[in-house]
């Protein structure tokens, strides 16, 4: 595939977005709601907001919603399963850990079974990147593995990389976003200096990502260390509300309950003491660290085992937001030095 690249200004991607509307899409990008800046649905160009670190939520919002029905029962006792509605939708300005996050999305509800909720949404969904120019503090990204950086467009099928005030480099990286860009009926073909300054960009980007973590380590590290007494300690300041599951864009725990005629599904956290509860009354992780160390190992030990990945992307969401301050990324980083300090200590069974 030729990779075709334009340049436009910022009404050009006004008029890009209008465009994606015309053609039937509805598009979904960062947008300002009560003073944050959080993935909604935009009627205009100029509702995108593209000044920004990253939005509170993440995409998974749209793609694997808080709730849904996915069956109902009718009134003769016929089961109908029911699905989405056939809506094509643009995810505009998605930041590389975020495109990331769909791409393990795409592996888990398609691992051991197909989930056809989740698909059918998928399916319908383009994605259109936005490179992060310069990355906060709490980024880790570069760490993640899959080449994953604050510019890169592996997973997305257009990338958008903000050159300066006013101009943007606009790329196909798909067959998919080779059919978007003939929409723009604006700008100017790429030349090499544009492909110049936005190498620029990305070096300067990387180089802001001073957290670094080797997986492999961090892998055997937790992996032989399960019992140790380091995760009852860095637990502590966990107060199990659940916020670090709810805006992780990879986190996926739902349950399913029947309300009258309809079975819903809506989102879970294995943060939450009746989560794994057992109708027995029998609870495997029936105490805060048991949980609070099962998200992290689930992150970065059993995904890794399963689909050769960790879960999470870097995106520093769950500190941003945690009301404790709770930060996986130093819980991670100093676990090598933090169990053989509980070497010695028993954690309580």
């Amino acid at each position: 595939m030729v990779t075709e690249k334009k340049v436009i200004d910022d009404e050009g991607l006004n008029q890009f977005v209008s465009a994606l509307i015309q053609h039937g899409y509805a598009v979904i990008a960062p947008t300002i709601k009560a003073d944050r800046v959080f993935y909604g649905v935009v009627e205009k160009g100029s509702e995108f907001v593209r000044e920004y670190s990253n939005a509170q939520n993440s995409p998974k919002d749209f793609l694997f919603p808080r709730m849904e029905e996915i069956l109902r029962f009718t009134d003769d006792e016929t089961v109908v399963e029911t699905f989405p509605k056939a809506v094509k939708r643009v995810f505009l300005g998605v930041r590389p850990c975020d495109a990331m996050a769909i791409k393990h999305l795409d592996k888990l509800f398609n691992w051991d079974y197909a989930d056809t909720h989740y698909n059918k949404r998928r399916g319908d969904a383009v994605l259109i990147g936005l490179a992060c120019n310069t990355p906060k503090s709490s980024c880790f990204c570069t760490s993640l593995g899959g080449g994953l950086g604050p510019h890169h467009k592996k997973n997305v099928d257009m990338m958008l990389t903000k050159l300066d005030r006013s101009s943007y480099l606009i790329e196909a990286v798909s067959e998919l976003g080779e059919a978007l860009i003939s929409l723009l009926e604006c700008g100017v073909l790429a030349t090499s200096s544009h492909d110049e300054k936005a190498l620029e960009l990305r070096e300067n980007a990387e180089k802001m990502i001073t957290k670094r973590l080797n997986l492999d380590e961090t892998f055997k590290v937790m992996d032989d260390n399960f019992d140790s007494a380091y995760w009852k300690t860095v637990a502590r300041k966990c107060i199990g509300c659940g916020i670090c599951t709810y805006l992780c864009p990879t986190c996926h725990c739902f349950d399913i309950q029947d309300e009258g005629l309809f079975r819903l599904r809506f989102w879970d956290s294995c943060q939450f003491a009746l989560y794994s509860k057992h109708a027995s009354g029998h609870n495997p992780r029936d105490q805060p660290h048991k949980r609070f160390r099962n998200r992290v190992y689930h992150k970065f030990v059993y995904f890794k085992k399963n689909l050769d990945e960790a879960l999470c992307v870097g995106c520093g969401r769950c500190k941003t937001y945690c009301p404790s301050k709770v930060d996986i990324f130093k819980i991670v980083s100093e676990a090598e030095a933090g169990i053989s300090e509980y070497r010695s200590v028993e954690i309580p069974k």
